[in-house]
């Protein structure tokens, strides 16, 4: 997995301003009514983000503090779920942005004014979100992996080296606990 770049965020966040403009004006023009923005929507956004914090936290906690390894799965796994969260986080900061600018244009008008205002936490809470995932796989990734600086893989059998997580890693050629090299050699 490629790590998230806030640059692309930045991309999908923009897009998604101009598809919020959009939609909140075809659904104006179309429907004769405004886009509906209710706050359920902005504290699911928010729940989701204190809970990404939460398990990240958690996550850091084991990891620094805790005697025993992290599961690789679960450390695959977070890291997954941060990266789909940093982009939902940023399509709906987006969304949220371009609606409430579409909003921001009847700021005399009472029911857009309230609408705006929603507009603006949903954007404070998917950024929270995108920070919380953005943390999140920040925790999960391993030493040297920070930067594209880091040297390539070695060509040829790239699962050569591989070792499930449930096994011990012996040396190449070592015998398994029952004297046979194991079915990995053919014997």
């Amino acid at each position: 997995m490629t790590p998230t770049r806030l640059p692309m965020l930045a991309v999908v966040a923009a897009i998604a301003t101009t598809m919020g403009w959009a939609v909140a004006d075809i659904v104006d023009n179309t429907a004769q009514r405004s886009i509906p923005v209710p706050w359920s929507s902005v504290i699911t956004v928010g729940a989701c983000a204190v809970v990404l914090a939460g398990w990240a936290w958690n996550l850091r906690r084991r990891i620094r503090f805790d005697a025993g390894p992290v599961d690789p799965f679960l450390a695959v796994r977070s890291a997954a779920l941060a990266m789909a969260a940093s982009r939902a986080g940023a399509v709906t900061a987006g969304g949220y942005a371009g609606i409430g600018l579409w909003f921001s244009a009847d700021l005399g008008v009472p029911i857009a004014r309230e609408r705006a205002l929603i507009c603006a936490a949903g954007v404070v809470v998917s950024f929270a979100l995108v920070a919380a995932a953005y943390w999140l796989e920040k925790i999960c990734r391993l030493p040297g992996d920070d930067d594209e600086s880091s040297p390539p893989a070695p060509e040829g059998d790239s699962d050569a080296d591989w070792v499930h997580p449930h096994q011990s890693l012996r040396g190449a050629g070592a015998p398994a606990p029952d004297g046979s090299l194991g079915s990995r050699h053919g014997l």
